[in-house]
């Protein structure tokens, strides 16, 4: 039984055809309605002419409609990748945006110089099986959790017919738009195993010989929400950049400041729109300084593979617990009665009282099959590229009429994930934030200019939402097509509280910063907002505290 509710966000990836075809392939989901889909996550490698795509999957619902769907170039190998990828990347390589505060010599004591800064496997089933007219099943094994399919059509309706008679989902009403890739492409089609849950999905790797990288957004706009965010990495030698799309660099104006920055993707989303609605920013990039690590250290495989009873787990419950080895443990566990292998297995649950027989052989094995060669590999593309690039989007379904392209640009600068703003606070309490020469009036801890959107359309905030709109190149520098940095130094000029004289005497800072993830947004620490009210309170009776809740 199809579910009509809303099930499934598919991440974006491109596998580019052969460079004459110019045309690449894209993500499709199972659902009958569009879908919410925020923070889609790929990472591209580009090492000579051959590139690596890992691709995050995230699904909600039944393990029963499940659906992935992939024109890919002939040569694509798949292969799975690791859990750990992205919320490493996340981490690491956000955006974080700090407000430094500056306090005006009220003649109170204890004033400055202190504060915190708010932080916010299997075997194949052989090849040529399932054929039927028109179609030319090229592999289908278990890879992981997935039942994995790479076929050829003759047309689409032989496409369509091959995917329906062996159970894998398509979308509905997407024939003419597949039907663009069947001359050029075979077909990635994945399911889930009739013995694996929706828990045991991971996200997928792929691997061909072309140079080029590019995200499907055409056939993704079957699938695809109003604003939906796009978070591309990108490792190689140099600055990633888009080469079709436009460049923006934001109004950091229009950021709230006081809150950390969250409403970043709300102006991300207003100049891109500003810059016709196919646009990047750049969120960072520079050399990652090898900072990932993707095989643990001394991992005592021999000494787990000794182990018979899961009450001796405890040496290696990080090994265990780690997502990539987790969803595996509970099929090497034998239970008691009365108790389940996944309630055993389950690392937030209390060991239990009795012996747990433990097949530590079986879990090894596993993890020197399965697990192992994606650690390996990942560490072994972060070794042989030396810069990362996050560029982030979000794009609405009528914006998606073109594949965006990548390419590295090596004569770029860097770009610092680290943001900075200050924040002068006078003795009455009057606030102003100064950023890169840009000032507002902040009293009342909120920016009353701060962009937000609603529903695709900006509902608070008013322009120009980007200092500049540029178009980049895959070497030399990039061309300007809007220039927004006088029209802002004139508009953006509020004046200093008055005891700072015209250019702002240097006085103590105090660091209230945070750091927010631009794709998920973030609110600081109400304990700092507070802190700081409770000093400007301090110093003059009739200073207001700010209400942290204020938009």
């Amino acid at each position: 039984m199809r579910h009509d509710a809303i099930r499934l966000s598919c991440a974006l990836a491109a596998l580019c055809l052969p460079a004459a075809a110019m045309a690449c392939g894209g993500f499709f989901c199972n659902n009958a309605q569009p879908v919410i889909q925020a923070g889609e996550r790929i990472l591209f490698a580009a090492d000579g002419a051959q590139t690596e795509m890992h691709v995050q999957i995230v699904y909600d619902g039944p393990p029963s409609e499940f659906g992935w769907l992939l024109p890919a170039p002939p040569d694509v190998d798949v292969g799975l990748s690791s859990q750990a990828l992205f919320p490493a990347l996340d981490t690491a390589l956000r955006p974080r945006f700090n407000l430094t505060a500056r306090f005006a010599d009220c003649g109170f004591a204890g004033q400055g110089g202190a504060g915190g800064a708010g932080g916010f496997g299997g075997e194949g089933e052989g090849e040529g099986e399932g054929e039927g007219p028109g179609v030319d099943v090229l592999e289908r094994r278990a890879l992981g959790p997935f039942d994995q399919a790479i076929i050829r059509a003759d047309d689409v309706d032989a496409l369509v017919e091959w995917l329906d008679e062996n159970g894998f989902q398509r979308p509905a009403g997407a024939e003419a738009i597949l039907a663009d890739y069947v001359d050029t492409s075979v077909f990635v089609a994945l399911k889930l195993l009739a013995d694996a849950d929706v828990r045991d999905i991971r996200p997928i790797r792929f691997r061909y010989s072309a140079p080029t990288m590019a995200v499907p957004l055409r056939p993704t706009s079957v699938a695809a929400s109003r604003d939906m965010g796009v978070l591309i990495y990108v490792l190689g030698e140099g600055r990633a950049v888009p080469t079709n799309y436009l460049h923006v660099e934001i109004n950091p104006a229009l950021l709230d400041w006081d809150r950390g920055a969250s409403n970043y993707v709300d102006l991300v989303s207003a100049a891109v729109d500003e810059a016709g609605g196919r646009a990047f920013v750049t969120d960072m990039s520079g050399p990652h300084r090898g900072q990932f690590a993707f095989e643990p250290a001394n991992m005592d495989l021999d000494g787990l593979a000794a182990l018979e009873d899961w009450q001796g787990i405890r040496p290696w419950v990080s090994l265990v617990c780690h997502p990539d080895v987790a969803p595996a443990v509970e099929r090497f566990i034998t239970p008691p009665a009365g108790m389940t292998a996944a309630d055993i297995a389950d690392c937030s649950t209390p060991f239990p009282d009795q012996p747990v027989l433990f097949d530590g052989v079986g879990l090894v094995a596993h993890i020197r099959d399965e697990v192992l060669p994606v650690w390996r590999g990942l560490d072994g593309l972060f070794e042989a590229l030396p810069d990362v690039t996050r560029l982030f989007t979000t794009m609405s379904p009528d914006e998606m009429i073109i594949d965006p392209m990548f390419a590295l640009n090596r004569d770029l600068p860097d770009v610092p994930a680290n943001r900075e703003a200050l924040v002068y606070v006078g003795c009455m309490g009057d606030r102003t934030v100064e950023v890169d020469g840009l000032r507002y009036d902040s009293s009342g801890f909120q920016n009353g200019g701060a962009v937000q959107r609603q529903d695709g359309e900006t509902v608070r905030g008013e322009g120009p939402m980007a200092l500049r709109v540029e178009r980049m190149m895959a070497a030399g520098p990039p061309e300007t097509v809007t220039e927004n940095a006088d029209l802002l130094a004139a508009r953006f000029q509020a004046p200093l509280p008055p005891e700072f004289g015209p250019q702002g005497a240097p006085v103590p800072e105090m660091d209230i910063g945070c750091a927010c993830d631009a794709a998920d947004g973030g609110l600081p620490s109400a304990l700092t907002l507070v802190l700081l009210g409770l000093i400007g309170l301090g110093r003059r009776a009739s200073v207001r505290r700010g209400d942290p809740s204020a938009s």
